[in-house]
C-alpha cells in the first residue's frame, strides 16, 4: 500500500522541479521548408527545396541532400544540392524604424534559402 502512494507523489515532484528549475530551454528548429519537384521531360526532374529561417535560430544550411526512389523502376538515388547564389536573404517586414535580428537588432527576423538540383 505504501508503494502506491510513493508512486502518486512523483508526478507531484516532477511539476515542482520544472516550476521552480533553473534550466533555460531555447529551440533551434527551422522556421519552414518547402519541398517541390518540376518534371523537365524525358524523365528528368527539377528538385526545389526553399528553407526559411529565424535569424535568431540554427543557422543555414551548407547544402541539403535530397534521397528518392521509384519503387515502380527499383532505383534509389540521393544527390547533394547546395544553395542558389543569391539566396539567403531577409523576408521579414520590421517596422520602418525597426532593426531585425538578420541585421543585429531586437525585432525578430526570417531569412530564406533557394536551393536547387536539376
Amino acid at each position: 500500500m505504501q508503494q502506491i502512494s510513493y508512486l502518486k507523489s512523483i508526478p507531484l515532484v516532477f511539476m515542482i522541479f520544472m516550476c521552480f528549475g533553473n534550466q533555460c530551454v531555447y529551440g533551434t528548429h527551422a522556421a519552414g521548408s518547402d519541398l517541390t519537384y518540376t518534371c523537365l521531360g524525358g524523365n528528368q526532374y527539377r528538385l526545389e527545396a526553399t528553407f526559411y529561417r529565424d535569424c535568431n535560430g540554427i543557422p543555414e544550411p551548407a547544402f541539403i541532400t535530397f534521397y528518392y526512389r521509384s519503387a515502380s523502376c527499383g532505383f534509389n538515388y540521393n544527390v547533394t544540392a547546395t544553395p542558389d547564389t543569391g539566396s539567403g536573404v531577409e523576408i521579414s517586414l520590421p517596422c520602418s524604424t525597426a532593426v531585425s535580428t538578420c541585421n543585429g537588432g531586437t525585432e525578430s527576423g526570417v531569412r530564406v534559402l533557394f536551393i536547387y538540383h536539376a
